[in-house]
């Protein structure tokens, strides 16, 4: 996983209160409501922080800094590396689940393939999935080459040590951490880093349709032009050019 880039895209918020009543007036919660929307309950204040959030380290960063500042505990944080390329995610599996019973599972979903290390209890998890499927299905939008994106989940006692290693820019030190606990020196030997740029949504469900059966509409259309045109409330067939 030598020169991939290491990034922060979660960071879970917590802050114990026992005056609800006086939460318009307590500055964290402010300070909160003002990075994103709260959850309150009768003792806490939560705020969950993903990507959209978090553009950089900076931010990311500035956030932690903030919330320790402020007494805010930080119940979780998640690291991610992409690079570029396929990742043999069934030979993972195999490997994982004979050395860790019980600790690898791996998903098929409508994104691609994910392989889960850990369970979600744990004070670590690993995922590793196909980003390029994620962003087509979610953004409907294909960027035109294979991304893979290992997530690294850390809560409970880990975070302190993991937030200590990213305030300090100690990025490679958590690199080889994930590389070295993991097993990934071998499937990540001969890695691309890349650095996706914010993917804005692609053309919606109605045109994702259009799109996916674009040959047999067209077909329809010079079979049955007239019913075409009238079926879709067009009159002026120029500017029907399938």
């Amino acid at each position: 996983m030598d020169n991939l880039q290491l990034g922060c895209g979660y960071i879970k918020l917590k802050y114990p209160t026992d005056s609800i009543g006086l939460l318009w007036e307590c500055p964290v919660y402010e300070w909160m409501t003002g990075l994103g929307r709260v959850r309150v309950t009768d003792y806490n204040i939560y705020l969950a922080l993903g990507h959209e959030s978090i553009p950089d380290n900076e931010t990311a960063k500035d956030i932690i800094m903030a919330a320790l500042g402020k007494g805010v505990r930080i119940t979780r944080v998640d690291f991610y590396v992409d690079y570029e390329g396929s990742f043999p995610f069934d030979a993972y599996y195999t490997l994982r689940s004979q050395n860790e019973r019980g600790q690898a599972t791996i998903v098929k979903s409508p994104t691609g393939k994910t392989v889960y290390v850990g369970k979600r209890s744990s004070a670590r998890m690993l995922r590793i999935y196909d980003k390029r499927g994620e962003i087509l299905h979610t953004k409907k939008v294909d960027i035109g080459y294979d991304v893979t994106r290992v997530e690294l989940e850390v809560k409970r006692d880990a975070v302190g040590v993991y937030v200590d290693l990213f305030l300090r820019d100690k990025h490679d030190a958590i690199l080889a951490d994930i590389q070295h606990r993991y097993g990934l020196s071998g499937f990540c030997k001969h890695s691309k880093p890349v650095r996706l740029d914010k993917v804005e949504p692609g053309c919606g469900d109605e045109m994702a349709f259009v799109t996916r059966f674009h040959n047999t509409i067209g077909r329809a259309y010079r079979a049955h032009k007239g019913e075409f045109l009238e079926l879709i409330g067009e009159s002026n067939d120029e500017t029907c050019n399938i």
